[in-house]
């Protein structure tokens, strides 16, 4: 995750967006997703309704695209910045899914693929064998 600061505007402006998006006729959303995202923008704007947007901090999340608030602390000291949390992603060498690497399974070979990482839906368990998967498609 990437934090990066934003005025308030802005944070209006990308909450409006999501929830365009959610009360559109856009296909592909899981049951219950339309409605928990509308659900987590009315808190959002309540929770800065009821701070004072002028006492809150926004933040956009650079990576998904989300926004983000949180209050200013107390008195006229400067403000506390959120933590940034530094991310690695990686790509399955299967499906091409990008994952983040602290779930990925490692592989590392040598001779043949050198490192590379795979999702768990393509190795549930851990124990792919790339080698000897590329030996069976060419022998057969």
């Amino acid at each position: 995750m990437a934090l990066v600061e934003i005025s308030y505007e802005e944070y209006m402006k990308k909450l409006d967006e999501i929830e365009k998006r959610y009360l559109s006729d856009e296909q592909g959303f899981s049951e219950g997703a339309r409605e928990k995202g509308l659900e987590i923008c009315r808190k959002f704007r309540r929770e800065v309704r009821e701070l004072g947007p002028e006492n809150c901090l926004y933040y956009i999340d650079t990576v998904y695209g989300l926004p983000m608030h949180k209050p200013r602390p107390a008195g006229n000291g400067p403000a506390i910045a959120m933590e940034k949390e530094t991310v690695e992603y990686v790509r399955c060498a299967h499906c091409d899914r990008r994952l983040r690497l602290e779930a990925a399974v490692r592989y590392e070979h040598r001779l043949i693929h050198g490192e590379h990482y795979h999702c768990r839906e393509c190795d549930p368990e851990g124990v792919w064998d790339c080698m000897s998967h590329d030996t069976d498609m060419e022998v057969h």
